[in-house]
């Protein structure tokens, strides 16, 4: 069978045309985020590629999140929203799936949200320092 490209990147055989399923080019980098810091926010199509569809135009999904807990993950588009639990903290791995609507792929990625310790002010040790001036002459 005879393999071509054409200018839409489809692969075309002899056979038909042929969907290739995207790939990981990079592995997604592991996040390290404070504790209550709020939104997190990454962009996930540099991470993949496929053939036929623009990285851009790729469906990404949160497949899986070991510890819900500690930290929930939203996509809009390509990117993909942390946001770390109130109070929480320790480390969730994250599962994100690129899909070009038949074939799709996943990358893990650990999120470690680092414990931020405060001080109640109530218990906060307070002073005051009170200074005199003796006049010796």
């Amino acid at each position: 069978a005879k393999l071509t490209n054409d200018p839409n990147n489809w692969i075309i055989s002899d056979a038909g045309i042929f969907n290739t399923a995207p790939t990981v080019s990079t592995p997604i980098a592991d996040v390290v985020v404070d504790e209550n810091s709020g939104e997190y926010k990454i962009i996930v199509s540099p991470n993949f590629k496929d053939l036929e569809t623009t990285s851009e135009l790729l469906s990404y999904s949160v497949t899986e999140i070991d510890d819900q807990t500690l930290v929930i993950g939203l996509f809009k588009s390509d990117t993909l929203s942390l946001f770390p639990q109130q109070d929480q903290f320790g480390v969730a791995n994250i599962t994100v799936s690129a899909s070009d609507r038949e074939f799709s792929v996943a990358d893990t990625f650990k999120v470690t949200v680092n414990e931020v310790l405060t001080v109640n002010p109530s218990n906060a040790f307070i002073t005051t320092w009170t200074t005199t001036s003796t006049d010796e002459t």
